[in-house]
């Protein structure tokens, strides 16, 4: 779910992109996959994010994509703790088949394979929230696309 949080707030990502909501029709064909998503050194692929210095997103569609042709977005190891290529050399060590035998599928789910529902990162928003001080009944599932937006204005 870390990885979730992490991707979907500086590749600003909508809910629908990298979580399951059950009251929202299910749209496979835009949710990130372990194929949708590439380690990168010095503009070149690579197969681990271990050795990547960038990583790519190629989402496949979007609500805002009108031809739903996709779009490469790229972010760059920038050697924090929540550094989106970092947080991929986890995932990846931990569920190295996410990026071979199933990269067909959604890449955020937990261990026993369930998507990350959009209450799950709510829920996990929230209780951070609270940890900060701040009122967590203000915080929703938009929250970490507009706390990555404001962030990256800011």
């Amino acid at each position: 779910m870390f990885a979730a949080l992490v991707l979907g707030w500086f590749f600003l990502l909508r809910g629908g992109e990298y979580t399951l909501n059950p009251s929202s029709p299910w749209q496979l064909d835009r949710v990130v996959r372990g194929s949708d998503v590439r380690p990168m050194a010095e503009g070149q692929p690579v197969d681990r994010f271990e050795n990547a210095d960038e990583v790519t997103l190629h989402p496949r569609g979007s609500k805002v994509d009108q031809y739903n042709q996709g779009q490469e977005r790229n972010l760059y190891r920038s050697g924090e703790d929540l550094c989106p290529v970092r947080v991929l050399a986890e995932l990846q060590r931990r569920f190295p088949e996410r990026w071979t035998t199933e990269a067909h599928l959604p890449l955020f789910r937990r261990k026993d394979g369930s998507m990350v529902r959009r209450e799950d990162i709510v829920k996990v928003v929230r209780i951070s929230a609270q940890a900060c001080g701040d009122d967590p009944s203000e915080l929703d599932g938009h929250s970490v696309r507009r706390g990555g937006a404001t962030a990256l204005f800011n």
